[in-house]
């Protein structure tokens, strides 16, 4: 119950978001799954990436047409090779957003998203702090 009420809060941290975001001068990143995605039209078998997190550079016309609209995100995005370009509006339920990135900088994580990356988020960190407490020279923090 609990986790709902914070799932709900992360919603709508990260529905102000975007909404600051459809509003500034400023490029994103979203990371979704795939099978999270309705496309109209459907893209052709095989034009999406098979990745478990693809990422969508919301930038330039994909920016002009972003649009935040209640609990989900439109937009209009290319797909294929130049000569081959194939147009779909995408929609996307906000929780189902992995993450938003703007500068490189992760902004937003949703912790409730299943996905193998955080798995391999948290064994860089282990590794990392393993390094940390078996360096001799940092004996000194933990005096």
């Amino acid at each position: 119950m609990f986790n709902n009420k914070i799932q709900s809060e992360l919603v709508k941290n990260a529905t102000s978001l975007l909404t600051f975001l459809e509003n500034e001068d400023k490029d994103f990143i979203l990371l979704v799954q795939p099978s999270d995605i309705t496309f109209n039209p459907q893209l052709p078998e095989g034009m999406l990436s098979n990745e478990e997190v693809v990422p969508f550079h919301i930038i330039n016309y994909t920016k002009e047409t972003f649009n935040v609209d209640g609990d989900n995100v439109f937009f209009e995005a290319g797909f294929g090779s130049s000569d081959n370009m194939i147009g779909s509006v995408l929609e996307i339920s906000i929780e189902n957003i992995f993450r938003i990135i703007i500068d490189n900088d992760i902004v937003y994580q949703n912790p409730y998203f299943k996905t193998s990356l955080k798995k391999e988020n948290s064994e860089d960190e282990n590794r990392s702090m393993n390094a940390f407490l078996n360096n001799k020279s940092n004996s000194h923090f933990f005096k």
